[in-house]
């Protein structure tokens, strides 16, 4: 192990470095137990979850791609000794993650209902039974994605915080 920690920095960047793998690590567990649970309450039921899922990941690219970019721009500030320019770049990203937030949680109420339906198997009018299927699971995936839109406004700024975190300290 001596091989691995080389740099006297080397200890502070696995502290931060460790609970973001063990995030990254515990995510696709997590998400084989919602998969589980959902999948024992039905076929539509798992089949919701799934284009839920996939609507919520299309919604929040913004936000994501505003936390990768905040990383270097406070980096590159404190290794220019200026500090003051870091927490502008701090404070403004999170006004920005929290503003995105808002606006997803309010796409997600006006028309999350349409970025499901997009998303899901169109009644064909062949059979009363299909229809059915495909107008309720239209309305339990369009359910699971504004009970997960809920948490944008306050969840948008943590991957930011995350980010800014690690720039500021590496």
């Amino acid at each position: 192990m001596s091989g691995w920690l080389t740099s006297p920095h080397d200890a502070a960047i696995a502290a931060i470095a460790l609970p973001n793998l063990a995030s990254e690590l515990l995510e696709p567990v997590l998400s084989t137990i919602e998969t589980a649970a959902a999948g024992r309450l039905g076929t539509i039921t798992l089949a919701a979850l799934g284009i839920a899922e996939e609507a919520h990941r299309l919604l929040t690219f913004g936000r994501h791609a505003l936390s990768v970019s905040a990383t270097p721009m406070v980096a590159a500030a404190v290794a220019a000794g200026d500090t003051e320019r870091a927490a502008g770049v701090v404070c403004n990203g999170c006004v920005l993650a929290i503003g995105c937030g808002v606006v997803q949680l309010v796409v997600i109420r006006l028309w999350g209902r349409a970025v499901v339906r997009y998303m899901t198997p169109k009644a064909t009018g062949r059979s009363e039974a299909e229809d059915k299927a495909a107008a309720e699971l239209t309305d339990r995936a369009t359910r699971y994605l504004r009970i997960v839109g809920t948490s944008h406004p306050t969840s948008a700024s943590l991957p930011h915080a995350t980010a800014t975190h690690g720039g500021w300290y590496h």
